[in-house]
């Protein structure tokens, strides 16, 4: 497991941002109503959003830049770094990153690039996020981190496997890394086990990319690596399962939450879910879910942990970290 501790890190402010169209798996015209109350009662997800087919993800997650920015009172000129974590590009080139900085008139000293990955997308982003803060020569920076997808372009209407489950949501998140914050560490496990790749994969169909989901095997590895990774990760930080104020999972289904949350001994009381009002939303799942706490301290112990295609796991402790406030939108896209 890949272990990493940064210090004088802490999330400013999370804005999320939604398509207007939204969806009721309760009308979900492709299975009967006993399967359709079946599927509500137990996977957990009733609402999903889907972007229009003619929305782009860069304008989505521009109008989102901007709103975060507006929120916390940053200047443009302000942000050091823009990280995208994104698998939802609509072209090969150039990167959503670059036409973010260039759309919003951000900065030239600003460093901006792409990460493609899916449910580990958040955590992996806060790790590439803090790891380049933590090395730029300055005593203060600031940096906006923009995770989500489309994730129903790549779904058919056939695809009951994947159609009922995911959702197009889009985040961005301001990060601050400052003195002032010198109480609050940030611990990272990440893992990948790359022979999992074929739970979650796309394949030409009718000359475009569609994807595919094997759920046993997404169950499977979920159940049983998950766990591990975030007990060694409290192991390593030489703390109880009751000593995290909250933790955040991907939001996959609520079969595979359950069983990790009963493996590694996390109570209700410790845990939030949006499962049912946004389905799963990829890498913008946890920063969703981050809206449903709240929060009874100034300062807590938060453990996210993400995890998916890859297949993909990176989990995170913050510790002494200030209570995180979130925006939620629904847009016209």
């Amino acid at each position: 497991m890949a272990y990493s501790k940064f210090h004088s890190l802490a999330i400013k402010h999370i804005y999320n941002y939604f398509p207007a169209e939204k969806h009721d798996n309760l009308e979900l015209v492709q299975l009967s109503i006993e399967d359709r109350q079946r599927l509500v009662e137990q996977v957990g997800i009733r609402y999903r959003y889907r972007a229009k087919d003619t929305s782009s993800i860069v304008s989505a997650f521009e109008e989102a830049t901007k709103n975060l920015i507006k929120k916390v009172g940053w200047q443009k000129n302000e942000v050091d770094l823009l990280i995208v974590v994104s698998q939802s590009n609509q072209n090969l080139l150039p990167s959503i990153a670059s036409q973010i900085q260039g759309n919003l008139a951000l900065h030239h000293e600003l460093l901006a690039y792409d990460i493609s990955a899916g449910c580990s997308g958040f955590v992996n982003g806060l790790f590439n996020t803090f790891s380049n803060l933590n090395h730029l020569t300055k005593s203060a920076a600031k940096a906006i981190l923009c995770c989500g997808d489309f994730s129903s372009r790549l779904i058919e209407d056939d695809n009951l496997s994947c159609l009922p489950i995911f959702s197009d949501a889009v985040s961005a998140t301001a990060i601050e890394f400052h003195p002032k914050h010198s109480n609050v560490s940030a611990s990272f496990m990440q893992e990948t086990f790359g022979e999992g790749s074929g739970a979650i994969y796309t394949e030409m169909i009718k000359q475009r990319l569609a994807m595919k989901m094997n759920g046993i095997d997404v169950f499977a590895y979920s159940s049983e690596y998950v766990p591990s990774n975030i007990k060694a990760l409290l192991e390593k930080e030489k703390l109880a399962p009751s000593a995290v104020d909250h933790y955040i999972l991907h939001q996959a289904n609520q079969i595979i939450n359950t069983s990790i949350e009963k493996s590694v001994g996390i109570k209700p009381s410790q845990t939030a879910s949006s499962l049912h009002d946004y389905g799963n939303t990829s890498s913008a799942s946890i920063p969703i879910t981050l809206s449903k706490l709240n929060p009874t301290k100034a300062k807590a112990n938060y453990l996210m942990s993400g995890f998916g295609v890859g297949f993909s796991i990176a989990s995170i402790i913050l510790q002494n970290h200030p209570s995180i406030t979130v925006s939620m939108q629904v847009g016209n896209f």
